[in-house]
């Protein structure tokens, strides 16, 4: 009799224990459906709110609106050679066993009635996966040469009807690029990305088509 009270009180503690894992495990369940529900509502306002930027393109010689007053344009793009790399990005070329270094010549100019300030620090040059911004102290040293040391910084004051020229230098070393990459990478596609948000400005270039 004790025997058979003993299994009777067994199964039915281990009938209770299946039951309360079955009842956590559907609990989990709603939690983690609850989880997805939520961040997939919080997504969709995110996306609403934010939606992705449209995209404005321009080639060499074509002009993007930079603002209400400033308009950019890129006229020309050429690759350094060797031994201009060499001196300039002295560090770079050392440290890397080769650089190269393509400059970009923007042209701004205001057209507005008002003054003006661009902010070039966040311009990016980039090509498939490859992307860089300047060095500072080399557009220093490139652009007060061309427009002196008051205006060779990134963030110029534009007068109204004034327009000037810059030179946008971006460098790239072979450690992110393929080899077949790096022995045609003045071939290839460039892009200039001015704005990312609320549009994305970008000046799509090639060498070849100078």
């Amino acid at each position: 009799m004790g025997k058979l009270s003993g299994n009777i009180f067994q199964k039915s503690y281990k009938g209770q224990s299946m039951k309360k894992i079955k009842w956590k495990r559907k609990i989990i369940l709603l939690c983690i459906a609850a989880f997805v529900v939520m961040a997939a509502v919080q997504i969709v306002r995110i996306n609403k709110k934010y939606p992705a930027p449209e995209e404005i393109r321009a080639g060499l010689n074509e002009e993007i609106a930079y603002n209400e007053n400033i308009m950019l344009m890129v006229s020309e793009m050429e690759f350094l050679d060797e031994s201009r790399v060499r001196e300039i990005y002295r560090n770079e070329f050392e440290h890397n066993g080769d650089c190269k270094a393509v400059l970009l010549k923007l042209v701004i100019e205001n057209k507005g009635d008002t003054e003006d300030v661009i902010d070039m620090s966040s311009f990016i040059l980039q090509s498939g996966a490859w992307k860089n911004a300047m060095l500072l102290n080399v557009f220093g040293i490139l652009n007060e040469e061309i427009v002196g040391s008051d205006k060779s910084t990134m963030n110029p004051t534009i007068a109204p009807g004034e327009s000037i020229s810059y030179i946008l230098p971006f460098h790239m070393i072979p450690d992110f690029f393929t080899e077949k990459q790096w022995e045609e990478v003045e071939k290839q596609e460039y892009q200039l990305v001015v704005s990312l948000y609320p549009e994305k400005k970008v000046f799509h270039m090639r060498k070849d088509a100078l």
